[in-house]
């Protein structure tokens, strides 16, 4: 299989990619992710990547405080001095994401007034969140969210399962 031409404006799901393309692609990731100077530039890359491979709107990244039982959120070129925001784990998109730790596709947000505000008052117009844990050995990490507007093609379950 030849890959899509840079002006195909068909995007490629991780199920039709060779699986030789698929080992250099998380090789490269993986290089970028470990060269990442601090964590802002760590966040910048990530936010990057998933939005390349999985052509969202939005991608947001809440890290699990353990202690507190709830997820912050980052933002890679935010100022430092603005307003953490914290979900407790079980509310919301990512609170359930974190809570289960299984990955989850919306396609309805209603029931999710809590995550509903919270893209508005980012900006962010979403009607569709692809969620995933963040796992390492076991333990929750955080939970990656990717936003979908209304124009913007719809989730497969490979998407889900990648």
């Amino acid at each position: 299989m030849n890959p899509p031409s840079p002006e195909s404006p068909l995007p490629v799901r991780f199920a039709d990619i060779p699986k030789g393309v698929k080992a250099s692609v998380l090789s490269r990731v993986q290089q970028e992710l470990h060269s990442a100077p601090d964590v802002q530039v760590l966040l910048r890359n990530i936010n990057r990547i998933l939005r390349d491979e999985f052509h969202c709107d939005g991608v947001l990244i809440s890290m699990y405080d353990s202690e507190r039982e709830e997820l912050v959120y980052s933002f890679p070129d935010a100022d430092p001095t603005n307003k953490i925001l914290k979900l407790r784990l079980g509310d919301g998109v990512a609170g359930k994401v974190g809570k289960r730790q299984t990955p989850l596709l919306l396609n309805d947000l209603r029931g999710y007034a809590i995550s509903k505000s919270l893209y508005r008052s980012l900006g962010l117009g979403c009607k569709r969140v692809l969620a995933s844990p963040l796992i390492r050995r076991g333990s929750l990490l955080g939970v990656l969210e990717l936003l979908y507007g209304e124009s913007s093609e719809p989730n497969k379950e490979e998407d889900l399962s990648y």
